[in-house]
């Protein structure tokens, strides 16, 4: 079973994102900031993360990069989430960036699309 990292300050985005992935058989661990995030990723056994841009603490741009620097966790897979989209792209100025992008709102079919790009 695949574990996936969950990033969003948004209660409701959490909870219709481990709705639908707990369907497909994922096992999840969510996060409301950035903190939290690293943490995590530290304690736990995880084989992608979705990140939005925008969270407390520390935000999405830098946790990507602070991911991407890790030596164990560089090759995790990110996608990053936000309202920007794919225009998130343009706050990248450097290799470390995610692996794809997806816009809020999203669909279910897109989200399990990327996700089983990466798994």
């Amino acid at each position: 079973m695949n574990t996936i990292l969950v990033v969003d300050d948004n209660e409701e985005i959490l909870e219709l994102t481990k709705i639908l992935l707990e369907r497909e058989d994922y096992k999840l661990i969510l996060a409301k900031n950035g903190d939290e995030a690293l943490q995590s990723v530290n304690k736990y056994e995880v084989d992608l993360i979705l990140l939005d841009a925008v969270i407390p603490s520390i935000n999405g741009l830098d946790v990507c990069r602070i991911l991407k620097k890790g030596n164990k966790t560089k090759n995790i897979p990110v996608i990053m989430f936000s309202t920007f989209g794919e225009g998130v792209k343009t706050m990248f100025d450097d290799e470390l960036q995610p692996d794809d992008y997806l816009g809020k709102p999203f669909s279910k079919h897109i989200l399990l699309k990327k996700i089983r790009t990466f798994l």
